[in-house]
């Protein structure tokens, strides 16, 4: 009878200094995992294109990386961009020509306005 009350106690003591031993472990991974990895800052770029119906598309370019924005009555934004020198180019529906502005800067978490671009015939 005394055998498996004393089993019984001695589990679960060794349960919860096992779990007291894990506990610290796990919380030290967690944050590890949520803080350690967490996504790099990234800027954006938006403006707008003038006349609106003069764009079929606006892409932006750094390096490799081309990324094409949607347009929203000639409103276009790239979020989520990495630092760096970028090129936009608007593609022109005729009459209207591409466009291409060059070494346009985006820095962490800053927003690098256009400003609204007039389509050249």
């Amino acid at each position: 009878m005394w055998s498996g009350v004393v089993g019984s106690t001695f589990g679960s003591l060794a349960r919860t200094m096992n779990m007291k031993k894990i506990l610290p472990a796990v919380f030290c991974l967690f944050v590890t995992l949520f803080f350690g990895f967490s996504a790099p800052p990234q800027g954006s770029i938006i403006g707008k294109v003038n006349p609106p119906q003069g764009a079929g598309s606006v892409l932006a370019v750094m390096g490799r990386d081309t990324m094409r924005a949607s347009l929203s009555t000639g409103n276009f934004r790239f979020n989520g961009l990495k630092a760096g020198l970028y090129q936009v180019w608007i593609k022109g529906i005729s009459p209207y020509r591409d466009t291409l502005i060059r070494n346009i800067a985006v820095t962490d978490t800053n927003t690098t306005d256009l400003g609204t671009l007039r389509l050249p015939r």
